[in-house]
């Protein structure tokens, strides 16, 4: 999707590996093990999963991929309509009342 660069992906899986890992003991735990230790594994993976998230998000934000920079300022509005206010005022005349949408009144004054 172009949304992060590749690197993300091998720590995307370390993150999601190690949670799993955690998962999977908890819940060998819970399967006949004595509370004690079910309770260990319990506090281990919720422990991890106050982690998880912003380590993930976080690791996300550090990866992402930025758009590559626009060789004119006209360029780098040029995708976008609502980047530019003139855009949004031409596509409002454009329209008009045919569109059903609210049209501003002009004075003259």
């Amino acid at each position: 999707l172009g949304i992060v660069d590749p690197f993300f992906v091998w720590e995307a899986t370390v993150l999601n590996g190690g949670f799993l890992y955690l998962a999977l003991q908890f819940h060998r735990a819970g399967k006949g093990s004595s509370a004690g230790t079910a309770n260990a594994a319990a506090r281990k993976l919720f422990l991890a999963s106050l982690l998880y998230l912003p380590l993930l998000l976080g690791c996300m934000v550090y990866h992402r991929s930025l758009p590559a920079p626009a060789a004119s300022p006209d360029d780098a509005t040029k995708g976008c309509p609502f980047l530019d206010a003139s855009n949004i005022v031409a596509e409002q005349d454009k329209h008009g009342a045919a569109s059903g949408g609210a049209v501003l009144a002009k004075t003259d004054k």
